[in-house]
């Protein structure tokens, strides 16, 4: 446990449930906003929303097990961040401007204040929008979120090398030679800790994303730009401003960091712990970057634990 009253750690069996089956992926639609959004039916028209930010290179399909595990409790609203999954480009691609999108879904669905979850990239953003706009959100889930102060590691070469104009139009050659197939293996195993957690369907349904992003012009431009705007604020010694927005964030606050995360390094829970007003930190064993993916049913055990204690 770390020195915190907020920190605890869990073991987590990292098995699914017998019986448990995939959901389909939840329809969805280009909003008069501006972007994409995937939805749960709504069972209960006074319960809380949630709203989902997926990281860098995700999208809303990110989301899908996770929004149909809560549903009952809590209708979903997945976006696409513009310029990702079928969201179409904005001016601008940086971490404020990804701010300002979710700001401005919350505010179009008038459905605040909200559960704002966000993973890597996304909780980032989602960081932000509790700091900024308080009347906006409930409570704050933070799932292996991109925060500062992390030594640069070769699993982080990419998203630096992607800011780097040259560089990156090479990137971008050498991807497009290999198969969808092929990336999506490679990224499997970057961001899970066990890439037999990955179901055939969800496996299938991210080749198929792929393959589509592959065929527009926005795709490359708009990483890229995330990717630099990411990068200085994880390692490049300007994520000060990051943590203090943490630090400013007075709703109920969960960390979920994995042990196995190569992106996010599982010793950056400790530092969010130590800046957290109310909530928890949950560190979790044999688990990579995308928890919500690699083991649903643990992390919507963990957000319902949470909210009992924290936001009911």
């Amino acid at each position: 446990m770390f020195n915190s009253p907020v920190a605890v750690i869990i073991e987590s069996s990292f098995v699914e449930p017998i019986g448990f089956t995939p959901f389909a992926s939840w329809p969805g639609g280009e909003e008069p906003h501006g972007t994409f959004v995937r939805r749960t039916p709504v069972l209960d028209d006074t319960a809380t929303r949630t709203v989902y930010v997926h990281g860098l290179g995700g999208s809303s399909l990110n989301w899908t097990d996770l929004m149909g595990l809560r549903m009952a409790a809590s209708p979903g609203i997945a976006l696409d961040l513009p310029g990702f999954g079928r969201s179409a480009p904005a001016s601008r691609h940086t971490l404020d401007a990804h701010a300002a999108s979710v700001v401005a879904l919350i505010e179009a669905e008038k459905c605040g204040p909200v559960d704002l979850v966000g993973n890597s990239m996304g909780g980032a953003a989602s960081i932000l929008v509790a700091a900024r706009r308080p009347d906006l959100v409930r409570s704050l889930t933070l799932i292996g979120p991109a925060l500062p102060g992390q030594r640069l590691r070769v699993e982080h070469l990419p998203i630096v090398l992607a800011g780097i104009p040259r560089v990156r139009d090479k990137m971008y050659e050498l991807m497009l030679r290999r198969s969808p197939e092929e990336r999506m293996d490679e990224l499997i195993s970057l961001i899970f800790f066990d890439p037999a957690a990955v179901s055939p369907e969800r496996r299938a349904e991210a080749v198929a994303e792929y393959a589509r992003r592959d065929q527009l012009a926005h795709t490359w431009p708009a990483f890229t730009e995330s990717a630099q705007s990411l990068a200085a604020t994880m390692l490049r010694g300007r994520g000060a401003r990051l943590w203090q927005a943490l630090e400013r964030v007075n709703v109920p606050i969960l960390g979920l960091f994995g042990t196995h995360d190569r992106l996010v390094h599982v010793g950056v829970a400790s530092k969010a712990a130590r800046r957290i007003r109310r909530g928890r930190v949950v560190v979790i064993p044999r688990m990579g970057h995308v928890p919500q993916m690699e083991d649903p049913m643990q992390v919507n055990d963990l957000m319902a634990s949470f909210e009992r204690e924290f936001v009911a």
